[in-house]
């Protein structure tokens, strides 16, 4: 009876050693897994009356609003996008 235990924990722990080796290969040749947009930076131009926000996977239609005010936005992709305050 142990010996069944040792072999199914011994299983366990070789599938998951080839699921963290497979997941280092992607990693290591650069295939993306697909995640979530993430946004990694904002910048407040006042004089524009622009906020850049950049990230990754952005939203090719986003909505962008700032103090309860949705802002229009001038272009979009998935790694910048650019939005202006109406005057």
């Amino acid at each position: 009876m142990q010996t069944r235990i040792v072999s199914r924990r011994r299983r366990t722990a070789i599938l998951m050693g080839a699921a963290i080796l497979m997941g280092m290969s992607a990693f290591a040749q650069g295939i993306s897994i697909a995640v979530g947009p993430q946004m990694y930076s904002a910048t407040v131009d006042l004089s524009a009356s622009q906020l850049t926000i950049e990230g990754i996977n952005l939203p090719s239609q986003p909505i962008v609003v700032l103090a309860n005010q949705q802002l229009t936005v001038t272009s979009s992709t998935p790694l910048t996008i650019v939005a202006t305050r109406s005057r």
